[in-house]
């Protein structure tokens, strides 16, 4: 697991409709496809950055429950992120990490 680092929308945005590896359990991976990145409407106070979230796509027939995940990024390399089932859509589930 890589260190802690800011990651800001500009990170995602590029590869939203991408599919990007995602660690399920040890040795367990699946693509997990980005949806969405977009930005919270809260506007942030002074000196904070800007909040925003993403929607992933995992191709899962079982429940995924909320944790911190694995996610390979195309330039930040392994990425940890605290994911939400949100939803199920087209035979898979949607997960979603909220960055404020």
């Amino acid at each position: 697991m890589s260190p802690p680092r800011s990651l800001t929308l500009d990170h995602f945005t590029p590869h939203v409709g991408e599919r990007l590896p995602l660690v399920l359990k040890e040795g367990e991976r699946t693509d997990a496809v980005l949806l969405e990145a977009a930005a919270l409407e809260e506007v942030p106070s002074a000196g904070a950055e800007e909040g925003f979230s993403l929607l992933l796509h995992v191709p899962a027939a079982e429940h995924l429950p909320q944790r911190i995940y694995e996610l390979e990024h195309p330039r930040e390399g392994t990425v940890s992120l605290f994911l939400v089932p949100v939803g199920m859509r087209d035979g898979g589930i949607l997960l979603e990490a909220v960055f404020n």
